[in-house]
This record gives structure tokens, sequence and C-alpha cells, in this order.
């Protein structure tokens, strides 16, 4: 098996993972959000173990995505799509240290039985993370279909 299937095997695994896992976490955060406290204590560590899986995929598809560059003779070789969806990938792991500090205050408000805190909270994940699966959206975009 050459260099250049086994760059976009692990690649596409890692994307599917990140943008899927991504998606679900939405979905979870959809149903769980509007539940009591027994479910939100589940629901915070279920988003903590996805976030490290999330962060995993995305820094082995970002890897593998520099090695895919390698393979095609480097960044002058490749459209600017390719360069617009690494640096909307860095935009997203930019992103991801603001969501993780908003499920980090849902726990803690849950900790201290805080309903307010809890629901500024969960709204803020909420969002960050519509946006960080936009941002995963729009890299696929970029990097599948041509300008």
């Amino acid at each position: 098996m050459s260099q250049l299937v086994i760059a976009k095997l692990l690649h596409l695994v890692a994307i599917s993972i990140w943008i899927g896992g991504g998606l679900h976490a939405i979905l979870d955060a959809r149903y769980s959000l509007r539940r009591e406290k027994p479910h939100l204590e589940a629901f915070v560590e279920r988003m903590r173990a996805a976030g490290r899986t999330l962060l995993a995929a995305g820094l082995v598809a970002f890897a593998t995505g520099l090695w895919l560059v390698a393979i095609k003779g480097g960044f002058k070789a490749l459209p600017p799509r390719i360069h617009a969806g690494m640096g909307v990938t860095i935009l997203i792991f930019a992103v991801g240290p603001f969501t993780f500090v908003a499920l980090s205050r849902l726990g803690e408000a849950l900790s201290r039985d805080d309903a307010a805190g809890v629901a500024a909270s969960s709204r803020r994940f909420r969002v960050l993370a519509w946006i960080e699966e936009l941002l995963r959206v729009a890299v696929l975009g970029l990097m599948v279909s041509p300008l």
C-alpha cells in the first residue's frame, strides 16, 4: 500500500470522527441540557470524553493533512482552498479551549446548584459547539470542492 493511500485513509477516518463526533455532541447537548441534574452531570462527563476524542481526531486530521501536503509536493503545489482549509482548522483549535471552559463552568454550576449558571454555561457551550461544527463543515467543503 502506498504512502499516499495510507495517508488518505488515516485522514478520512480522523475527519469522519472529528465531524461526526462534533455533530453527536451537539445532538446530545440538545437532548441532555433540557433534563434534570443527574442527566446533566452525566452529559458533562460524556462531553469531556468526547472532547478528548475530538481533539485527538482533529490533531490526527491536521497531521495527516500536513503529510498529504508533503506527499503532493508542498504548499506551492496545492490550491488556495487547501491553504484556507488549514487556516480554518487552526481557528477551530483556537475556539476549542473556550468550548472546554464553557463545559467546565457548566460542571461547576451544577456542583453549586446554580440554575442561572447552568443556563448561561449550557447556552455558551451549545453556541461554541455549533461554531466549531460549522467551521469543521466549512473545512470539509473547502477540502473537497474546487473553487
